[in-house]
């Protein structure tokens, strides 16, 4: 009986263990923002991005897509017009796109992507980029009516294995008191967010067999089909001798 006991209270306790870990929520988290620079009412904008996912979960690569084909990604100090800037103490690698110092009009691209190593929580990183039209040729476009109609997609990845991707902008006021229709006073948002519990994680990605495992599997299915060979040749067989058999007795 005191056993017994014993083992009701060494399960309620690993019941509220359980329960506490499953309370403990991670959250990949990236908050993004667009803004004009100091003269181009939108047709330069400024694409931030600020990690806000639990301590220990950073950003590995962002992705920018949709809306206007985007010909180059300014090189320029932050805060300035043509800013590109990496997060602190981390770097940047750009795997989609063009960055430059000076507009060389050479093409565009269906989107602009970066890798990061050490975009850390609370971190934030940003570009400047050039959208045109369909042709690509050095027509000045504003962005607006893609970030109204949610027509530019966001896709980030975060080392916990995470993916978010979203395109659901707001446009806000920069200062609520100022007047709306100045562009400098204007800012669009957009938040992705994705929790689960810690003893509760997403599933793994399914795994592709190894070499090894698909030579067990197909050695089994040919052992497994010898035998079924071997068992209807000896069927037959019986059946043979039996018919002989019946041949042979007599009526």
């Amino acid at each position: 009986m005191r056993l017994l006991s014993g083992l009701v209270v060494a399960v309620a306790s690993g019941a509220a263990m359980a329960g506490q870990a499953s309370a403990a929520t991670i959250i990949d988290r990236i908050d993004a923002t667009v803004v004009s620079n100091a003269g181009s009412a939108f047709s330069f904008p400024i694409f931030r991005f600020y990690n806000l996912s639990t301590s220990g979960i950073d950003i590995t690569r962002i992705r920018m897509s949709g809306g206007a084909p985007w010909d180059w990604v300014a090189n320029g100090p932050i805060g300035s017009e043509s800013e590109n800037f990496n997060p602190s103490g981390g770097a940047r690698t750009l795997i989609e796109g063009e960055e430059r110092t000076t507009d060389g009009n050479n093409g565009c691209t269906a989107g602009i992507t970066y890798n990061y190593t050490s975009f850390n929580t609370g971190d934030f990183s940003g570009f400047a980029v050039d959208p045109e039209t369909a042709s690509c040729g050095s027509a000045v476009v504003d962005v607006r009516p893609f970030l109204d109609n949610d027509r530019i997609t966001i896709t980030a990845n975060f080392s916990d294995g995470g993916s978010l991707s979203g395109s659901d902008w707001t446009r806000e006021l920069i200062n609520s008191a100022g007047n709306a229709n100045d562009y400098h006073n204007q800012r669009y948002r957009l938040t992705l967010e994705r929790r689960y519990d810690v003893a509760d994680p997403p599933p793994p990605s399914p795994s592709v067999p190894e070499p090894a495992t698909w030579m067990a599997m197909l050695l089994g299915f040919g052992a497994i089909g010898q035998a079924l060979r071997r068992a209807q040749k000896r069927a037959a067989q019986d059946t043979l001798q039996g018919n002989s058999l019946d041949k042979k007795l007599p009526n």
